[in-house]
């Protein structure tokens, strides 16, 4: 029987043991979590849109009510600032609900509808289009930006917003305070245990569209945001140091 290893989380300032060792997930338990995320693919898909819009506000309004929790267990594991923490928590659940809002409007669906013309040469039947979510996705968490981009990053939300089940990477103890939905898969980091995330990602070409359909859409919508940050935040700095006297820029 294959042997799990563990990680150990560790305060980065002081050296101090974070929390309980994690164990890494052994490839066989990794494909039980594939089949179990492939199994909820079916009825996640089918779900009603006030369905999916309600898992996404449960999920952020969890958020909100363990932030102070979240943002002091991250600090620790990760050394990051409180403040700056807190403050991406609540970014956090606003990707929640953005997402929700986008199931809401329906537009992601990109629905196409052409009427029926008997006088087409050849005549042209009735014909409808639209988007459909094609299976699980697999997340990959930053430890850089350990709710943002993590477990219920907005890499997640779209993916649960559009229908799609997800399999996502642990970081340390982080991920304790989140149970499993039937959407979503936590799965402990583990070199061998991913090996063969990618080589079932890299035989499916349905989940590979998926899961790039799912970024591109994820970068359009983060576009504005990003705009938002270098009008706020670094053309404000670039204003200050070019304003600043010449004796602090030297």
């Amino acid at each position: 029987m294959e042997q799990a290893k563990t990680v150990q989380g560790t305060d980065p300032r002081s050296g101090d043991k974070v929390g309980e060792p994690v164990p890494e997930t052994t490839a066989a338990e990794l494909a039980v979590l594939l089949a179990r995320a492939a199994d909820a693919a079916g009825p996640l898909g089918a779900s009603a849109p006030q369905d999916r819009i309600a898992l996404l506000h449960a999920l952020a309004d969890r958020l909100d009510a363990a932030t102070a929790q979240l943002s002091d267990l991250a600090a620790r594991e990760s050394g990051l600032p409180l403040p700056r923490l807190t403050g991406e928590v609540a970014r956090t659940s606003g990707q929640l609900r953005l997402f929700a809002q986008v199931v809401a409007d329906g537009g992601y669906l990109e629905v196409i509808a052409d009427s029926a013309d008997d006088t087409a040469v050849p005549p042209r039947p009735r014909l409808r289009r639209w988007l459909e979510p094609v299976g699980p996705v697999l997340i990959f968490g930053a430890s850089n930006f350990p709710f943002a981009f993590s477990v219920l990053g907005g890499d997640t939300a779209s993916a649960l917003a559009s229908g799609c089940p997800v399999v996502v990477s642990k970081k340390s103890g982080v991920a304790e305070l989140f149970d499993d939905t039937p959407a979503m898969r936590v799965v402990d980091c583990g070199a061998v245990a991913w090996a063969e995330a990618l080589r079932q990602v890299a035989a499916s070409a349905p989940l590979r569209d998926s899961m790039r359909r799912a970024a591109l859409d994820y970068s359009r919508r983060q576009l504005a945001g990003w705009r938002e940050v270098l009008d706020e935040d670094l053309f404000s700095l670039w204003r200050e140091a070019t304003q600043a006297p010449a004796e602090l820029i030297a």
